[in-house]
């Protein structure tokens, strides 16, 4: 038997549930680092949710494990906010916010330009500074 559990590789649900654990953590942890003030104050503000609606249409761009966007925001609203949770009213108002940015094309991924830029921009700055 193996001692190392790194050689075993998760596979079809497990892996979905995996990466959707991952993806939330990882906004979380952007969210936290970027917004330094009180978030209990931007609770539910519009354009913290857009934030998180356009990092997850980002990253599940090509979502073909079909993980629901709407439950890994709720999900991460949840853990940004745990200190004084989410109720059922504020559920519902994130679908609503949801459902109106989505209807109004507001919800988009970093253009590829963009990153292209920040991550050329990042390895001058490390190769020549």
């Amino acid at each position: 038997m193996t001692d190392k559990p790194d050689l075993i590789d998760l596979k079809n649900s497990l892996k979905t549930h995996s990466d959707k654990y991952t993806l939330i953590t990882d906004i979380v942890d952007f969210v936290r680092k970027k917004i330094p003030v009180n978030i209990v104050d931007l609770k539910l503000h519009p354009q913290l949710t857009k934030l998180v609606c356009d990092i997850i249409e980002d990253r599940l761009k090509n979502n073909k494990k079909k993980i629901n966007k709407l439950d890994v925001l709720i999900s991460v609203m949840r853990e940004i906010f745990a200190e004084v949770g989410l109720n059922e009213h504020d559920k519902n108002v994130l679908h609503q916010q949801v459902e109106f940015l989505h209807e109004n094309n507001k919800i988009k991924g970093i253009r590829i330009a963009k990153k292209v830029f920040k991550n050329v921009g990042s390895w001058i700055f490390r190769k020549f500074l």
